[in-house]
């Protein structure tokens, strides 16, 4: 009861004090780069944003999309458009008060197009920004016939867009004018900022009354009120001295079992080549803690952030190592020698590669040849040092051996369907599966898959792969063996998913000796979600990566599209 009646007191603030009118500019020059911009001008300017993210000159491209002034601008991010509302709480310069103008400086290579709500949710106007790139421009809205206030012309909300996705567009120097409100209609007013600032989230309302209205107006306080800044993440210098080849430390853990004395067989040739190694990166404690917040606050419907998903470029912006600290780290590779192929959007990894020598040279390690259980591998002996000016941002390199996963499919030569073993006596067909999990009833309920992608990670494709023709390939032969041909939606492809940018390190693998366990993969996929698209994606296993699927999932996770929904993996290894 305290808290409502404290929300009540300020709606009665409101409507007893008046600022005058006259002009706001905010300059975006207060927050340091890549932080997510939402209420944060609210008590000092009336206004909350969404889809903003800040940029600061010159960690961003500043050359094309220059800021007006200053270093600090806002992109759209993490979609477009950006939305500003106009909410005039008690203290701040809209208190009283209601927008009929609204001004920003800009720079997009399509132009923008702002548009003005009202109270509403109703189009007052829209105003156009020619393109720009390398210099910005200015766009002018005032509401027409505003000369005194209405709910019709007041500005509740507005929007810019670019129409060309998210990070298409800066703004700068964002501004408006504003009037006093006639006192009887200031907690109006009030309520028309909150449900512009509900506008961020639907962009459209339906004509409300204010009774109607009032519910939503004093809960979108209290969602104002309890968003917490801390469930974002910024990137933040973790590389902070000079880098001291002398001063080393030791990445513990990162040795296999098997590089023992009992195993070896002498250092590799120094020419040996590592071709697409990882170099595995860290966030600071700060960071991995805002994160596990963000993704907990994902999951809780009361939160501002319930299934607010974002990208892994996103993801890097926000939570990833700071631009600086990467340049440092590519420049450390680069000087020994590397190849530094592409760092990837998550900002967590770099794919670069090199010789035996030069990783003996960079990291202290050397690679050696090992006989295990008759079968010829290589690996480094020692746990990789690295410059301690590096220890707050590496953890080591994910791939400095070919011991690659291994496949749990058990052929046998000759199966007894009568008897079988006496722990699994009969064979597992696709009707067994349904019965056993209990999709019959969903299969009966039409509930089987259709419009759901399953992708598979294979470092295989299928030696027999479907066609056009029905009952075609293995897995068409299966699914028509065993009664799943009814389900006509699905699909089969097989995809090799290179990365978004940079040099490709996803090539076809071909067939191997681990097509059967693919094979398997996709019939028993299919079983489960029989009207599903089963997509197989795959790469080739190569000298600096022993398992291709582990490139098919960096690339699929880092890639620009939505990633897959639903992705399995057979293949495994004991911890």
């Amino acid at each position: 009861m305290k808290k409502l009646m404290v929300v009540l007191a300020v709606l009665g603030l409101s409507a007893l004090s008046f600022a005058g009118g006259g002009s706001e500019t905010i300059n975006f020059e207060q927050y340091s780069e890549y932080t997510v911009i939402t209420n944060q001008y609210l008590t000092t300017d009336g206004v909350v944003f969404g889809d903003a993210l800040q940029l600061v000159c010159p960690y961003y491209d500043c050359i094309d999309f220059p800021p007006h002034s200053g270093n600090g601008v806002i992109t759209n991010d993490p979609s477009d458009p950006i939305t500003a509302s106009f909410v005039p709480v008690a203290g701040s310069p809209l208190a009283g008060n209601y927008v009929y103008s609204v001004s920003f400086w800009y720079a997009s290579p399509t132009g923008v197009t702002l548009t003005a709500y009202n109270s509403a949710g109703q189009v007052i106007g829209t105003a156009l920004g020619g393109a720009e790139i390398g210099a910005d421009g200015e766009v002018v809205f005032t509401s027409p016939n505003c000369t005194t206030w209405s709910a019709a012309c007041a500005i509740a909300y507005v929007t810019i867009a670019s129409g060309a996705g998210p990070d298409s567009e800066i703004v700068d120097d964002f501004g408006y004018q504003d009037a006093p409100t006639p006192e009887p209609g200031t907690l109006v007013l009030m309520g028309s900022g909150m449900l512009g600032l509900a506008g961020t989230l639907r962009r459209r309302l339906s004509l409300l009354n204010v009774k109607k209205a009032m519910p939503v107006i004093l809960g979108l306080i209290v969602v104002v009120g309890a968003f917490n800044l801390n469930s974002f993440g910024l990137s933040q210098r973790l590389i902070t001295q000079p880098i001291d080849e002398s001063q080393r430390v030791t990445l513990a853990g990162n040795v296999r079992f098997e590089a023992n004395a009992k195993n070896d067989r002498g250092k590799i040739d120094d020419s040996f080549y590592l071709d697409h190694m990882m170099l595995v990166l860290q966030r600071s404690p700060e960071q991995e803690e805002a994160l596990t917040r963000f993704m907990e606050e994902q999951q809780e419907s009361s939160s501002v952030n319930y299934h607010q998903w974002i990208t892994a470029k996103q993801l890097g912006d926000r939570y990833g190592l700071a631009s600086e600290d990467l340049d440092t780290i590519r420049q450390w590779l680069q000087g020994h020698g590397f190849k530094v192929n592409l760092t990837y959007p998550n900002r967590m990894l770099i794919d670069f590669s090199g010789t035996a020598a030069q990783i003996r040279e960079t990291f202290q390690t050397e690679i050696h040849v090992l006989n295990v259980d008759g079968e010829k591998r290589w690996a480094n002996m020692t746990d990789p040092k690295i410059p301690a000016a590096l220890a707050r941002a590496v953890v080591g390199v994910a791939t400095l051996n070919n011991f690659p996963p291994e496949k749990y499919s058990m052929p046998k030569s000759k199966v007894n369907y009568t008897s079988g073993n006496a722990d699994f006596p009969y064979p597992l067909v696709p009707g067994d599966v349904a019965t056993i999990y209990n999709f019959t009833a969903l299969f009966n309920a039409g509930i089987s898959g259709q419009g759901q992608t399953i992708v598979l990670i294979e470092d295989t494709d299928i030696y027999n792969p479907p066609t056009a023709t029905a009952c075609s390939g293995d897995w068409g032969v299966f699914r028509c063996t065993f009664g799943l041909g009814r389900y006509n939606q699905a699909t089969f492809n097989t995809i090799h998913p290179a990365p978004p940018t940079g040099t490709n390190n996803c090539t076809d693998p071909g067939t191997n000796g681990d097509d059967g366990e693919a094979a398997i993969d996709i019939e028993y996929a299919s079983t489960a979600a029989p009207n599903a698209a089963i997509v197989v994606a795959s790469c080739r296993a190569v000298t600096g990566i022993s398992f291709g699927g582990l490139v098919a999932i960096i690339n699929l996770f880092n890639e620009s599209s939505t990633p897959p929904a639903v992705l399995s993996m057979s293949y495994g290894e004991c911890e």
